[in-house]
């Protein structure tokens, strides 16, 4: 099965007057509005910023997940049942798949979320705000902006 998820940008009106379920939103602070369509289910979104988009990414084409600001969430596809929902300490960056896990990286934080059970198996907390990340064999090293290099370990299993 190919899976497609989409996010269509809407206006504030809409938003406010589709009776459909959110999956995150700040009444007080969203200035960004969407639809997001994954087969028949339908959810809304709303977001702070205005130049930022949602990430969605797919796994196994049986997950998804969404993440932006201080929100993500995973989604089964097949039933639109939310799985795993976090508000986050840390402005979201991106997630990735390696090995049977997730790793979701937020700006001072990274987690890493077995894909099977999607429990938390291990947080790490960075020094500086999140640059990029590269795979040595089964060892992750995570550059941040101030120039530290920081060794998460073996993170497959």
């Amino acid at each position: 099965m190919n899976l497609e998820v989409s996010i269509n940008k809407i206006s504030e009106f809409d938003y406010t007057n589709l009776d459909i379920p959110f999956l995150f939103e700040d009444r007080f602070a969203d200035r960004s509005f969407a639809l997001v369509i994954c087969n028949s289910f339908k959810f809304k979104i709303g977001w702070q910023s205005d130049i930022v988009e949602p990430e969605i990414n797919i796994f196994n084409s049986s997950l998804f997940t969404i993440g932006i600001d201080l929100n993500f969430v995973i989604i089964e596809s097949a039933s639109g049942r939310i799985l795993k929902k976090l508000s986050l300490n840390y402005y979201f960056i991106e997630t990735r798949a390696f090995g049977g896990a997730i790793l979701l990286i937020t700006q001072l934080e990274i987690f890493r979320i077995n894909i099977s059970d999607l429990t938390i198996e291990e947080s790490y907390y960075l020094p500086d705000f999140f640059e990029s990340i590269e795979l040595y064999e089964t060892v992750f090293f995570v550059k941040c902006i101030g120039g530290e290099i920081v060794k998460l370990g073996t993170i497959l299993k």
